[in-house]
C-alpha cells in the first residue's frame, strides 16, 4: 500500500518537530493550509518544512543586514580615526590619541568583519578573508606610519605626550 502524505495542524506539527506552537503559528501564517483536521487547518510536513526554511533564510538575511550595517559604521569610525590621526600635526599628539583609544577602532572593525563572516559558508569565507586581511593591514600599517612606529618599539614618550596633548 502507497503511503499518503499525512496533515498535521499547527499543534501537531510543533509536537513532531520540536517547535514552539507560535513558532509554527508564526512560520504559516501566511501559507495557506493544504487541508483541514477536523475543523482546523493543516498541513503537509514538506509545507511545513518549506515554510521554515524560508523564515530561516529571511532571519539570516536579516542577521546579514544589521551585521552589514555594524562593519558599515565600524569601517567609518576607522575611517574617521585615522582622518583625525592624518590631521594632527605633531607626532607625539597622534601616538596619544592611538593610546587613549582611537586606535581601537580597527580592533572594532575586524570583530565586526568576522560577524559579518559568520553566517557564510567556509567556502566563502576562504574568498573574503586575504580581503579582510588586506584591509586591516593597511588600516594597522598606516596607524603605525602615522604615529611613526616600528613594530617593537617601546613608546617610552607616553608621559611626555599626555603633558603636550590635548585629548579627544
Amino acid at each position: 500500500m502507497a503511503m499518503l502524505p499525512q496533515l498535521y495542524t499547527i499543534n501537531g506539527i510543533a509536537t513532531e518537530t520540536d517547535r514552539d506552537r507560535r513558532a509554527v503559528a508564526k512560520m504559516l501564517a501566511d501559507v495557506p493550509p493544504d487541508g483541514q483536521v477536523g475543523k482546523s487547518p493543516a498541513w503537509r510536513l514538506r509545507t511545513f518544512l518549506s515554510a521554515a526554511e524560508r523564515d530561516r533564510r529571511l532571519s539570516q538575511a536579516g542577521t546579514d543586514e544589521l551585521a552589514l550595517n555594524e562593519l558599515e559604521r565600524a569601517a567609518n569610525r576607522t575611517q574617521q580615526g585615522l582622518d583625525t590621526l592624518r590631521a594632527e600635526p605633531s607626532i607625539e599628539c597622534r601616538r596619544e590619541l592611538v593610546r587613549s583609544g582611537l586606535g581601537a577602532v580597527i580592533g572594532e572593525l575586524d570583530r565586526a568583519f568576522a560577524r559579518a563572516e559568520a553566517g557564510r559558508s567556509a567556502e566563502a569565507r576562504l574568498v573574503t578573508r586575504p580581503f579582510i586581511d588586506q584591509v586591516i593591514g593597511t588600516a594597522i600599517t598606516e596607524l603605525f606610519e602615522l604615529c611613526r612606529w616600528r613594530l617593537g618599539e617601546e613608546a617610552n614618550s607616553a608621559r611626555l605626550a599626555q603633558r603636550n596633548c590635548k585629548r579627544v
